[in-house]
C-alpha cells in the first residue's frame, strides 16, 4: 500500500471515528435529558402528592383536635370513676355517679383521610429521605390509631353500655338503681377499660406529634 493510500485509510478511520463518538455523546446526551425530564417530572409530581397530603393531614389533624381535650382527661375521669365506685355507701353519691356517666358516655373510633399518602409511599418505595421515612410513620400511627380505638370502642360498648342497662336509664343518663354498679365485676370491666383507653391516649398523641412534624416538612419542601 502506498504512503498515499495509507494517509486516505487513515483519514477514513478518524474520519469514521468521529462519526462513531459523535453518534455515542449524542445518545448519551439523548439519555441524560430523558433522565433529566424524568426526574423533573417525578419531582412535580411527587410535589403534587405532597400538597395533596398535606390537605389530607390537615383534615386528619382537625378530627384530632376536636379530641384533644377528651383524650387529654378521659384516662383521669375513668380512674375517679372507678374510684368511686368502689365506696360501700355508693348510693349516696348518685349525683357524682350521673356526672361520670354522662362524661364517659362518649365515645371514639377514628378513620383517616390517606389515599394521598399511601399513593406516595406507593410511588417512592426506595426513597430514605427525611420526608419519605415521616410519612411511613405517619401511616403507621394512623394505622395503629384506627384498629386499637375500634378495639376500645368495641370494648366500651361491651363493658361500659351493656354493664350500665340494668341500673341507667340511657335516654336521660339518670341512675335508677345500683345493682349492677356496685358489682366487683363491673369495676374490674371499667379498669380494663381505662387501661384501653390510656394506651388509644398515648397513640393518638404520638399520632398528632407526628402530623405536626410532617406539616412542618412538606411547608419547607414546597418553599423551595
Amino acid at each position: 500500500m502506498s504512503a498515499i493510500e495509507t494517509g486516505r485509510l487513515k483519514q477514513y478511520v478518524t474520519y469514521a471515528f468521529g462519526e462513531v463518538l459523535l453518534i455515542v455523546v449524542g445518545i448519551l446526551l439523548a439519555l441524560q435529558i430523558n433522565n433529566w425530564n424524568e426526574a423533573r417530572k417525578n419531582k412535580l409530581e411527587n410535589r403534587k402528592m405532597l400538597e395533596q397530603i398535606k390537605e389530607e393531614n390537615s383534615i386528619n389533624q382537625f378530627a384530632l383536635q376536636r379530641d384533644k381535650e377528651y383524650r387529654d382527661t378521659i384516662v383521669s375521669v375513668y380512674k375517679g370513676f372507678i374510684d368511686l365506685l368502689a365506696l360501700p355507701d355508693l348510693p349516696n353519691h348518685k349525683d357524682e355517679i350521673e356526672q361520670y356517666i354522662r362524661t364517659l358516655f362518649r365515645s371514639t373510633s377514628y378513620t383517616f383521610a390517606t389515599s394521598s399518602l399511601v399513593s406516595y409511599l406507593n410511588n417512592n418505595k426506595n426513597d430514605n429521605s427525611l420526608i419519605a421515612k415521616s410519612l411511613l410513620e405517619l401511616n403507621s400511627n394512623m394505622s395503629d390509631l384506627e384498629i386499637i380505638s375500634k378495639k376500645g370502642f368495641d370494648l366500651k360498648f361491651e363493658n361500659f353500655y351493656e354493664g350500665l342497662s340494668e341500673d341507667v336509664d340511657l335516654s336521660s343518663l339518670t341512675v335508677s338503681g345500683f345493682g349492677s354498679l356496685q358489682k366487683f365485676s363491673f369495676r374490674n370491666k371499667m379498669v380494663l377499660n381505662s387501661y384501653v383507653e390510656e394506651e388509644i391516649s398515648n397513640k393518638f398523641d404520638k399520632t398528632r406529634k407526628q402530623q405536626i412534624m410532617v406539616d412542618s416538612l412538606i411547608t419547607d419542601y414546597l418553599k423551595n
